[in-house]
């Protein structure tokens, strides 16, 4: 979501190489990116006035939007959106978690979502940065059913995945030890070159939340777009 809609599609093409589609006026201003002709993010006009930050919102695939939003408020979570037909291509609700991190649900119909992840130009890797690790982890395992497994829990790292079979799907991070994190869903999208889509972010009026580094998963970084949303490279 973002206030600029054209300068979010030129900063994307230049970092990403997205090409940016116009969508159906019934769905009020939303579109899709596109790498290589495959559908791998989609956009929109901020329509809060700018009461809401311009931000990524990672969505969970689900057999049936009405009942994760009943599930997410069992849970100690709280809907923003509640089940909403999206014309035939599916229906999707936005919620909160019970740390206030936001993310949203996608029932597919005609519209199954990604046409690629993981590779260059794609979503790689999803990622919720939390400062409370144990709550938020048991909300995602009895709201979506997901097999979480712990990677690492000691004080200075404590990193769980989701996993279904030997898939490894997304991360949940504990932040508390690391306070220049801060709490979010974050998205890492693949590159090429990391020093690379930084310089190129840069110049197309984004900026660096967390340096290029390397790392045992790759050479990683972490910037925000011109209206400030904030999303991670991973080369």
């Amino acid at each position: 979501m973002t206030p600029d809609v054209a300068a979010a599609q030129r900063f994307y093409a230049a970092v990403l190489g997205w090409e940016a589609r116009e969508g159906d006026p019934q769905f009020g201003g939303y579109f899709m990116f596109f790498h290589k002709d495959l559908p791998v993010a989609g956009g929109m006009p901020d329509m809060s006035e700018g009461q809401m930050p311009s931000s990524w919102t990672s969505y969970i695939a689900v057999s049936d939007a009405a009942a994760s939003m009943a599930a997410v408020e069992s849970n100690g979570g709280t809907v923003i959106s509640g089940a909403m037909e999206v014309g035939t291509l599916g229906v999707m609700g936005v919620f909160l978690d019970p740390s206030g991190v936001h993310a949203g649900v996608w029932e597919p119909r005609d519209f199954m979502g990604f046409g690629a992840v993981d590779q260059v130009g794609t979503p790689r890797w999803f990622q919720l940065n939390t400062e409370k690790f144990d709550d938020v982890k048991g909300f995602y395992e009895q709201t979506f059913g997901w097999t979480t497994s712990m990677m690492s829990d000691t004080a200075d790292f404590r990193y769980a995945t989701a996993n279904e079979g030997e898939t490894q799907y997304a991360g949940l991070f504990d932040i508390t030890s690391d306070p220049s994190s801060s709490p979010r869903w974050l998205v890492y999208f693949g590159v090429e070159n990391a020093d690379t889509a930084v310089a190129a972010a840069l110049a197309n009026g984004g900026s660096v939340v967390r340096d290029v580094e390397d790392t045992p998963y790759g050479r990683l970084a972490v910037v925000a777009d011109p209206a400030g949303a904030i999303f991670a490279l991973m080369q």
